[in-house]
């Protein structure tokens, strides 16, 4: 809670709520959009690290559909977090693991 909402780079929001659905255990999350930005509805998000260590952002990317999300609707389409150390960790022992299969 509290995280950036950004459109393009730009702080357009925050995230206001979080909360794991029971029934799915997937994460509801809840962002507070400035009111003159219009999204439309095939917008879709994704958690971003801002840098190598710390926190996360939300990150939209604007659709092309003519209709434009109301209060209330849902972005369906979402990716999740990565998390940027695990990605190079497995880099460096792939790395290694390539170069002890050559000797």
């Amino acid at each position: 809670e509290g995280s950036n909402v950004r459109l393009a780079g730009v702080d357009v929001g925050e995230v206001s709520a979080m909360a794991l659905l029971p029934q799915s255990y997937s994460a509801e999350v809840i962002l507070d959009i400035d009111e003159d930005v219009k999204l439309p509805t095939d917008t879709s998000a994704r958690i971003l690290p801002t840098g190598l260590v710390g926190h996360s952002y939300v990150e939209l990317e604007i659709g092309g559909d003519d209709e434009i999300l109301q209060d209330g609707d849902v972005i369906t389409f979402a990716q999740g977090s990565v998390n940027v150390l695990d990605l190079i960790g497995r880099q460096i022992f792939s790395s290694i693991k390539d170069r002890d299969d050559l000797q």
